[in-house]
């Protein structure tokens, strides 16, 4: 009899409780999903050097603060220096030899113009000696000419007047006056035959001379192909130039090299380099975390993600701080399961298959910087509860 009195009074208890559950449900979970498999993540950067070295100095040391741009590590630079510098030497004998090939050009410009002009001087004195010996031929064939008509006018008397007087025609005296003039014409034809002759030679020699300085001509212009060969050689030089440049510029990057800076700002994390440690190109060094930048990154099942949208609001509670709250929002869904971009993905075709519910990563970032009070370090387990209320946003971005 007692427990069907209390019967009522428990079921108003269950009924009242039922309410209640059901009330913080419909009020606090029905539009929200959550999870624990969520982790604190951040876009840290790995520090390794570009060449090989020995470490001289490393300036920082593990949780140390970095600004961007501070000096990490320093490597032994002397190698370096020695190729910079024989760069730079093999650059400037190319510059001295390009000066020099230069002045070269000048000088031989001036000489060959100036060859060239006096062989087109000798060429014209030359072509006038030889029209001056054209012109003498001329002369000395008109005085041969009329050598010869008045020797044969004078022979011609002299045979008469011998004949007459070997008859006793004519005095001894006429005849002697006779051959005088026949000697006379005789030795005025000898001679202007003499002359023509030397005038003849001196014509073939103005000829020879005309052939002689047309050569010349030709000479001094082709050298002028010198200047275009001394040309070609600048050109040559100019482009071993710019590989030196290039080589150079080289050289003054892998110098720089030694010189390791952080690439962002944030904490030192898994510092692996010591001083006197020969280090490879690619090898880490140490790892900058901004801290400051970090996102959560909540691994939801693929029955929860329906109703996820980026844009929503999400609380963030983690394991190290249970009794404080952050702020936060969805600001991208995973385009992959975690196990479809694992090491080895499922083959889900080969028969032996098990269902198993995937998970779909989804980033959050927080509204506001974690404060130096309530840190959060990469890879603290988090709880992410997410408002999907609000289905206005997008699923992709």
């Amino acid at each position: 009899m007692a427990l069907k009195k209390k019967m009522p009074l428990i079921f108003v208890i269950v009924l009242i409780l039922s309410i209640l559950t059901f009330s913080y449900w419909w009020i606090c979970l029905r539009n929200r999903v959550v999870t624990e498999d969520a982790y604190v993540k951040s876009d840290s950067s790995i520090v390794s050097s570009r060449v090989k070295g020995s470490v001289v100095k490393v300036f920082v040391d593990n949780d140390d603060f970095v600004k961007k741009g501070d000096l990490l590590v320093l490597l032994d630079e002397k190698d370096y220096r020695v190729e910079v510098e024989g760069r730079r030497a093999t650059l400037k004998r190319i510059d001295a030899q390009i000066e020099e090939l230069k002045k070269t050009i000048q000088l031989t410009k001036k000489e060959v113009e100036a060859n060239i002009s006096a062989a087109l001087s000798a060429y014209e004195a030359a072509k006038a000696k030889e029209r001056e010996a054209g012109e003498g031929i001329k002369e000395v064939e008109a005085a041969k000419e009329a050598a010869e008509t008045n020797f044969l006018t004078v022979k011609r008397d002299f045979k008469r007047y011998e004949n007459l007087y070997r008859e006793g025609a004519i005095s001894k005296q006429k005849r002697d006056h006779a051959e005088d003039l026949y000697k006379k014409a005789k030795a005025k034809l000898d001679s202007v035959n003499a002359k023509l002759k030397a005038t003849k030679a001196l014509l073939l020699s103005a000829k020879k001379n005309v052939q002689r300085t047309y050569s010349l001509v030709k000479l001094a212009k082709a050298n002028r192909m010198k200047v275009d060969v001394l040309k070609k050689k600048i050109e040559t030089l100019r482009a071993a130039k710019k590989e030196s440049e290039s080589l150079l510029n080289g050289a003054l990057l892998r110098l720089s090299y030694c010189r390791i800076y952080a690439p962002i700002s944030g904490y030192i994390s898994q510092k692996s380099v010591e001083v006197g440690e020969k280090i490879a190109p690619g090898q880490p060094l140490m790892a900058v975390v901004p801290l400051n930048e970090v996102y959560v990154e909540a691994n939801f099942k693929e029955t929860e993600l329906k109703d996820i949208r980026i844009g929503q609001k999400a609380t963030i509670v983690a394991d190290i701080y249970p009794n404080h709250k952050f702020f936060g929002h969805v600001v991208g869904i995973r385009a992959g399961t975690g196990a479809a971009f694992s090491l080895l993905p499922p083959e889900n075709a080969t028969g032996n298959w098990i269902k198993v519910v995937q998970r779909v990563p989804v980033k959050i970032y927080f509204d506001s910087p974690p404060s130096k009070k309530f840190p959060l370090r990469v890879g603290l387990s988090v709880k992410v509860s997410i408002d999907v209320s609000d289905k206005k946003g997008k699923q992709l971005r």
